[in-house]
């Protein structure tokens, strides 16, 4: 809780998704101040998903088919075109079986 994310200095949080379990991440935050955004990738880069919505809270959740543990990593970032610069925001992630 009580993070903050700049327009020039994104946030990433890294995890182990084990193999048949989904992870769900979602902040909260005031659009009013600034828009963020949210992006899941694989640690090679691929998107997985993405939650670009105007509101104060932004989720996503992605669930591992495979056999083995995925390395993920959660981006959070003010949307590029937006007029705030910064903003505070509070994360929530849940890995479940």
């Amino acid at each position: 809780t009580g993070l903050s994310v700049f327009k020039q200095d994104r946030d990433y949080f890294s995890y182990t998704v084990p193999a048949g379990s989904t992870i769900t991440v979602t902040t909260f935050f005031s659009d009013a101040v600034a828009d963020l955004d949210l992006a899941l990738y694989a640690a090679d880069g691929t998107s997985l998903v993405s939650s670009t919505g105007v509101v104060d809270t932004e989720s996503v959740s992605w669930t591992n088919s495979g056999t083995t543990d995925v390395e993920v990593i959660a981006e959070k970032y003010v949307w590029p075109s937006g007029a705030g610069d910064c903003n505070t925001y509070d994360l929530v992630t849940e890995i479940t079986p």
